[in-house]
C-alpha cells in the first residue's frame, strides 16, 4: 500500500507544520498494524488524506501543535510504516 509519493507545497511562503493520520490493522497480514492514512498540515492547508481513514480497530494520531514548522520525520518501518513523528523548528 501506497501512502504518499510527493505533496507540492505552494513556494517558499508554505511549509508544514504537523501530520495527523489513522494507524490499525492491515487486512491480510494476520493482525499486524500499521499506518494506514496520513495528512500533511501546512500553514495554508491540508494535503491529503491519502489511504485509508476508517475501519474496525482504527486509531487516529496527530503531531502535537505547536508554533513552528516541520524541519524533519522520524519513524519505524518494515514491510509498512507503523511509526512517525517530526522534528521542529520553533519560532
Amino acid at each position: 500500500m501506497e501512502l504518499v509519493s510527493v505533496v507540492n507545497l505552494d513556494g517558499t511562503d508554505e511549509y508544514l507544520t504537523g501530520i495527523s493520520g489513522f494507524y490499525g490493522p492491515i487486512e491480510g497480514y494476520n493482525g499486524l498494524k500499521a499506518i494506514t492514512s496520513i495528512t500533511f498540515h501546512t500553514n495554508k492547508r491540508k494535503h491529503g488524506p491519502y489511504g485509508e481513514e476508517s475501519g474496525v480497530g482504527y486509531t487516529c494520531f496527530t503531531s502535537t501543535a505547536s508554533p513552528g514548522k516541520v524541519v524533519g520525520f522520524h519513524g519505524r518501518s518494515d514491510s509498512f510504516l507503523s511509526a512517525v513523528g517530526v522534528h521542529m523548528e520553533y519560532f
